[in-house]
Order: C-alpha cells, then sequence, then structure tokens
C-alpha cells in the first residue's frame, strides 16, 4: 500500500528505494532548492536525510539502489539545465554508484567535452565547468594503478585513452597528464608532456605541483630532472614557465653554475639534472640570474673532448 506520508517524512519513516528515488529526482529538477543550498549542497542534504531515517541501514541501502536507478537514466546529452546536470555529476562524484564510470567515460569519449551551452553559470550563480566536474567524479572509480583494475580493464583502457585525448586539450591537458602520471600510464620525459609544452603554460603549473606535493619521494629529483630537461629541449619560453610555474607553487628555481636547484615552501632541496647535450640551452636560460657567463664556460674548458662522456656529464649533474 502506498504512504501517505510526503517525500521527507516517507524517508524517515518508511524509507524504500521507490520513495528515495521519487526524492532524487525531485531533488535534480530543482525542487527544495533553497534548503539544498542552506545545507550547503545536494550531498549534504541526503546526508542529513539518511542521518534523520528511523533505520539508517535500511535508508542506505534503499538510497543507493535509488541513485543507480538515477544514474541509469540519465542521458548526459540531454536538453536539461545545467543545474540538472551539476547536480547529478556531483551525486556520483560523492556516491561512486557502479553504473557512473560507465555512463561518464562512454558520454566523453563520444562527444568529447560537454556543449558549451553547460559552460555557462548556474541558477545560483556560480560559474561551473562540467566537464572537469566529470573528469573529478572519475578518479572516486580509478584511483590506483591498472594492474590492480584487472576485473575492469575494459573501462579501465577506455578511460586511460580518454585521458590521453584530454591531454591535447588546451583547458585540460595539465590535469589529464597529471592523471597519467598518478596512474604510472607515462612517465615525465613522455611525448605526451613534450607536446604540450610550447603551447600550454598551465600545464607546467599542473606537472610541477604534482611533483612539488611529493617532495618527499626518493623518485621526485629524477621527475623533476625529466620534465625540465622537457622544457629546455622546448625552448626558453618553455623553462621561463617551468620557472614560474614553481613560483606559483611557493618554490623558486635557483640557477648555479652546472645546473639549477629547486627550494620547496618546506626547506627541502631538490637538485636538478642537466645532461651536457642541455647545457647550451641551461646556459641560456640562466644568464639573467646570478650565474656569471665566464665561470661557466671556465667550467666547461676544464674538459677536452678525450675525456670519456661519463666524465663529462659529471659537469652538470
Amino acid at each position: 500500500m502506498a504512504s501517505d506520508l510526503p517525500p521527507r517524512s516517507a524517508l524517515r519513516e518508511q524509507p524504500t528505494a521507490f520513495a528515495w528515488e521519487v526524492q532524487l529526482r525531485r531533488l535534480l529538477e530543482g525542487y527544495e532548492a533553497l534548503t539544498v543550498i542552506r545545507l550547503g549542497g545536494i550531498q549534504e542534504y541526503i546526508e542529513v536525510a539518511l542521518a534523520d531515517s528511523s533505520d539508517k541501514p535500511l535508508s542506505e541501502t534503499c538510497f543507493h539502489e535509488a541513485l543507480r536507478n538515477v544514474v541509469q537514466a540519465w542521458q548526459p546529452e540531454a536538453p536539461v539545465s545545467l543545474a540538472q546536470q551539476e547536480r547529478v555529476l556531483r551525486l556520483i562524484s560523492a556516491y561512486t554508484p557502479s553504473n557512473g564510470a560507465v555512463k561518464i567515460v562512454g558520454f566523453l569519449r563520444k562527444w568529447g567535452e560537454f556543449p558549451e551551452r553547460l559552460q555557462a553559470e548556474t541558477e545560483y550563480g556560480d560559474s561551473i565547468d562540467l566537464t572537469m566536474l566529470a573528469l573529478l567524479a572519475l578518479e572516486g572509480y580509478f584511483s590506483v594503478p591498472p594492474q590492480q583494475h584487472d576485473h575492469d580493464s575494459g573501462l579501465f583502457s577506455a578511460y586511460a585513452e580518454m585521458l590521453r585525448e584530454f591531454s591535447a586539450h588546451k583547458t585540460y591537458a595539465g590535469y589529464a597528464l597529471r592523471r597519467l602520471l598518478e596512474l604510472d600510464l607515462i612517465r615525465p620525459e613522455s611525448l605526451e608532456i613534450a607536446n604540450t609544452l610550447d603551447s600550454f603554460e598551465q600545464t607546467l603549473v599542473e606537472l610541477v605541483s604534482f611533483f612539488i606535493n611529493r617532495e618527499q619521494s626518493p623518485a621526485t629529483p629524477a621527475h623533476l630532472s625529466a620534465l625540465y630537461q622537457q622544457c629546455l629541449r622546448a625552448g626558453l619560453e618553455a623553462t621561463d614557465a617551468f620557472s614560474n610555474a614553481l613560483t606559483s607553487t611557493g618554490s623558486r628555481l635557483v640557477f648555479g653554475t652546472t645546473h639549477p636547484v629547486v627550494l620547496t615552501p618546506s626547506s627541502t632541496r631538490i637538485d636538478l639534472s642537466v645532461p651536457l647535450a642541455l647545457a647550451e640551452t641551461y646556459f641560456l636560460s640562466s644568464m639573467n640570474n646570478q650565474v656569471d657567463a665566464r665561470e661557466f664556460l671556465a667550467a666547461l674548458d676544464e674538459y677536452d673532448e678525450e675525456m670519456p662522456m661519463a666524465a663529462l656529464d659529471q659537469l652538470l649533474v
């Protein structure tokens, strides 16, 4: 028999998957918008409703079943409001329903990104990028490297390929490359990174921040060195961008006679290696800093052509 209770009372006294699905659809349509705003968002609204239930375990079970139904019926390309799409993505991000990743990856692989008509302000005056919100929602499904996703390798492969596609997109390149690095799908010397350095300055901010946040890792000096060497190969503008990216993290790049040093906000010193083949580019990039040209060239002159390459490499390592 159907309940005569109002929607919120039904969730509290007699929670069912049907009652939760009806309420979720109402919330997505904008019902109780003032209450949602007052509580801080749709996730906060749901948490309050769950906590207020007379049978919280039952209510949570019903909620998750209802959310799967809502997500299954969701059509990202449908002509609905920006606010409605945002709410769905925030629900997927917060609760990772089992069908959420398939929906988002499938949409982004097919359409590339959300339409421009949905890249404006919400009804509440907040600016939102639905494509980035979708990418962030996927992190909850793919938080570890691929060897731990054997049971879901097809979906993970599609996700990885989608990230590679976004690595060529000016707006999302930095994020996509950071994710590929986190998942051990590329390395700092990879071509995907090299292809973006001369055009997407914001990419460096994302990548430098990624490595600085891991400053205590034994691999960080080698990884940050590889990224700096990529910048040297890309040219002086890229090396300037690298220095600016460090500044944005609160770090700074100090040019030494033979190699640069990164000083982080926590006073960690990270020595960057520069191979001999990039010595000239490194010198040019440091000319406006404290390096004395005569001292640098004198250091180079200490080595002659008959010295083994390994000895030469010591000059700039």
